[in-house]
C-alpha cells in the first residue's frame, strides 16, 4: 500500500496524471491511496474507488463511498459533492451569461452551468436523487422558451424553474 498525500502539489498539472499513471503502472502489485483537493486529478484515477471525506469531528471521521453512476459525470459529482452550498444548475457554460448572471444573483449557491435545458433538467433530478450522499438542496433555472403552465408547474414540482421571459438575453 503507498499512500500519496497531495499528488497535485510541487508538481505542474501538465504533468500530474501521466506521472502518477506511470509509477502505478510499474508497480501493479501496490494499492495506491491518493489524498487530494484536486477534483481533476481525482476523475484521472480509473478503476479506483473514491471516498468523500465529509469532516472529522471528535475523533471520528465522517466518510461516503461515492458511487460510480452512468447518468451522471464524476466530475460535476465530485465538484457538488465538496460543495457547502446548495447547488444551483443553469444553462450555459461558465462564459455565458447565464452562469455570469446568476452567480451574481445567488451567491449563497454554487451555481453550475451544464449545458442546454434538457442537461439542466436531467442534472437537477438526478442529483436530487443522491440527496443522502450529498446532504445539499438542488435546484434549477431554463429559460421558458414556449413551455406552456403545465410544464412550468411540473418542472416546479422537481425543483426546476422556468425564467417569466423567453430566454436571459431578453434581460438585455
Amino acid at each position: 500500500m503507498i499512500i500519496i498525500d497531495e499528488p497535485e502539489l510541487h508538481l505542474h498539472k501538465a504533468l500530474q496524471s501521466r506521472l502518477w499513471d506511470a509509477v502505478e503502472a510499474e508497480r501493479p502489485d501496490c494499492l495506491f491511496i491518493y489524498l487530494t483537493h484536486d477534483l481533476d486529478f481525482a476523475v484521472t484515477r480509473v478503476n479506483s474507488t473514491k471516498i468523500w471525506l465529509k469532516s472529522y469531528e471528535n475523533d471520528r471521521w465522517d466518510w461516503h463511498l461515492i458511487p460510480e453512476s452512468d447518468e451522471i459525470p464524476e466530475n460535476l459529482l465530485l465538484e457538488i459533492i465538496g460543495s457547502r452550498k446548495p447547488i444551483l444548475f443553469v444553462e450555459g457554460d461558465k462564459k455565458g451569461l447565464d452562469y455570469f448572471i446568476f452567480s451574481h444573483l445567488f451567491k449563497d449557491y454554487t451555481v453550475i452551468p451544464h449545458g442546454g435545458c434538457s442537461d439542466v433538467i436531467y442534472a437537477t433530478c438526478s442529483f436530487s436523487k443522491l440527496k443522502n450522499l450529498h446532504g445539499l438542496d438542488c435546484q434549477g433555472i431554463i429559460a421558458r422558451y414556449l413551455r406552456n403552465e403545465q410544464e412550468i408547474n411540473k418542472l416546479k414540482d422537481k425543483g426546476i424553474f422556468c425564467l417569466d421571459f423567453s430566454e436571459i438575453e431578453n434581460l438585455l
